[in-house]
């Protein structure tokens, strides 16, 4: 149904040499009407909220089919979660360096990178990150393995009062658009707790055991933590005021954008305005320049 003021059709679209091209049906055009650009701020602006996802579990073990291929750090972690997984009887391929082996890839439930718990160079994190990526995707299986990216104290939470770790930060850079580029690996991003012993694999290795749809999570103490986009409220911004003993410039100030600035800003108490614009100015913007000289602007004009 469709009301008085809209219009409806089916619409094609020809070549010059009229042939169609496309054409879409059921077309539906219906007036805006005024757009209030303040509202429409207030629609727009989020910001980022860890919400609480509950206890993290320090029980249970990933599931033992396929194999769990960790790309170990020199701290300890991987080490206690090999030892975890190899308890409940998972297959663990350990890859010191370099990419998996194409047929480990092909059998995998998940591949978990902690390389970046090392502290290497970013850089290097990255590319090293990019390489199990591209090596995953080309091993063709069918179900590829969830990808798990690890990172310790590279998301700062309000209450955390350590630096954040650079070098992992950059991991989070590049999982958050892997996320949207191959949905089809569900790259896992895991912030742990620099307060935390750094051989715990304990709420890591819970983690892998509970899988889940959170793409981003941090983990501080015993509580999880996804990432959430919330409304936020449009900060109350005070009233523009102008110095009236200095001169501003407004590049383009000839041009009707530029008059409505020029005078816009001489409401709020600039008294000495200097326009700039590449063409001559019209008799309309010669009379709206002598209004803002009558009412106590000096006005000077460049080309």
């Amino acid at each position: 149904e469709v009301a008085e003021s809209e219009l409806a059709g089916d619409v094609s679209f020809h070549g010059e040499d009229g042939r169609a091209i496309a054409s879409a049906d059921g077309v539906v055009c219906r007036p805006v009407g005024a757009i209030d650009p303040v509202r429409r701020a207030r629609d727009w602006l989020v910001r980022l909220e860890w919400r609480e996802l509950g206890r993290a579990s320090f029980r249970g073990a990933p599931p033992a089919t396929g194999a769990w291929i960790l790309l170990p750090d020199r701290t300890g972690v991987s080490a206690a979660l090999a030892d975890r997984l190899r308890e409940h009887g998972a297959n663990v391929v350990e890859v010191p360096s370099g990419v998996p082996p194409r047929e480990a890839l092909r059998e995998a439930a998940g591949v978990v990178h902690l390389r970046a718990l090392s502290g290497e160079d970013a850089g290097a994190n990255v590319a090293d990150l990019l390489a199990t990526v591209q090596a995953t995707l080309a091993a063709g299986s069918r179900r590829p393995p969830r990808l798990w990216i690890v990172t310790r104290g590279a998301v700062r939470l309000p209450e955390d009062a350590f630096a954040t770790a650079l070098a992992g930060s950059t991991l989070w850079g590049f999982g958050r658009p892997l996320a949207q580029e191959h949905p089809e690996l569900l790259p896992t991003l895991v912030d742990l707790d620099p307060a935390e012993a750094a051989s715990d694999a304990g709420p890591l290795s819970g983690l892998l055991a509970s899988g889940g749809e959170e793409l981003q999570i941090v983990l501080r103490g015993r509580v999880r933590r996804g990432a959430r986009l919330v409304r936020t409220p449009l900060p109350a911004a005070p009233p523009a005021t102008f110095d009236s003993d200095v001169t501003y410039l407004v590049t383009g100030g000839l041009g009707g954008i530029g008059r409505a600035l020029a005078g816009w800003m001489a409401e709020r108490g600039a008294r000495h305005l200097a326009l700039v614009g590449r063409r001559s100015p019209d008799e309309v913007a010669l009379a709206a320049l002598e209004a803002l000289r009558r009412a106590g602007t000096e006005v000077a004009m460049f080309q």
